[in-house]
């Protein structure tokens, strides 16, 4: 019998995105871990570094598939992920989601490996709930010989109250189009925003405006981007502003809370 685990979708969605990293340059890498990535990933592009606790995780473009690996402090392989397209999963997998999970529509698919032994699918799978919801995630976990290991399905709260349920969802449409697809989302410090980005943010904002939210997004829009939330206490507006890696302005949005 399957084995079926129940988790709300803010777990399900910080179990893919990881914990919080900080992106740093080349330079900082501990020379063994650069060396370990080089002589593994010779035709690696696009390459961007992030640490965490004395970890180091690179995201980039390998030959055409994005890619994610992480080592430790001594240049030890810790996981590596990499997407697969979703007609070339093994057809063994392919024929239990047709099989099994009709209503589900498969959206991404990674390969996943930890250590030498350890490696498996991970399938994002999107259930819809009309046009005006998001669509319920779930994740199944395949092994690499394509035999079911587990899935993960999100809670659903039947008691949420009407009002703030419509609420939530005409937010998330007016969201939806710069947010969707996010590939990756990490937390950056102001500091390593391009300067040409914190020139024009110092221009336009007084020293009382706060950084609300400084990340590092990538998806099929904008590509790699920052996405910044400016903010004064008691205003109640918030500045929204994505720019290109290079620090050129894409879009700017005010929103009231």
């Amino acid at each position: 019998m399957k084995q079926i685990i129940l988790l709300s979708l803010v777990s399900l969605f910080l179990g893919l995105s990881g914990i919080a990293q900080t992106l740093i340059k080349v330079d900082k890498l501990p020379t063994i871990v650069n060396q370990r990535f080089n002589q593994k990933f010779r035709r690696a592009k696009e390459i961007k570094w992030f640490e965490n606790n004395r970890t180091y995780t690179a995201k980039f473009n390998n030959s055409g598939t994005l890619t994610e690996t992480t080592f430790d402090f001594n240049g030890k392989l810790v996981e590596s992920r990499k997407t697969i397209e979703l007609k070339k999963l093994n057809n063994k997998i392919a024929t239990d989601l047709r099989k099994s999970y009709k209503e589900l529509d498969p959206v991404s698919a990674t390969l996943i490996e930890k250590g030498r032994r350890d490696k498996y699918y991970s399938i994002i799978l999107h259930k819809s709930q009309g046009r005006k919801k998001a669509p319920l995630v779930y994740e199944i976990q395949y092994d690499f010989q394509g035999k079911f290991l587990t899935i993960y399905e999100p809670e659903i709260d039947d008691e949420i109250d009407a009002e703030k349920e419509d609420k939530y969802d005409k937010k998330l449409e007016k969201e939806m189009e710069d947010f969707e697809e996010i590939e990756y989302n990490i937390n950056v410090k102001k500091s390593d925003l391009p300067s040409k980005a914190g020139n024009l943010l110092k221009g336009r904002f007084a020293a009382d405006y706060r950084y609300r939210t400084i990340r590092l997004n990538e998806n099929k829009k904008y590509g790699p981007h920052y996405f910044v939330e400016m903010r004064l206490l008691g205003e109640g507006v918030t500045y929204q502003f994505w720019f290109k890696t290079n620090g050129d302005l894409i879009k700017e949005k005010t929103v009231k809370n």
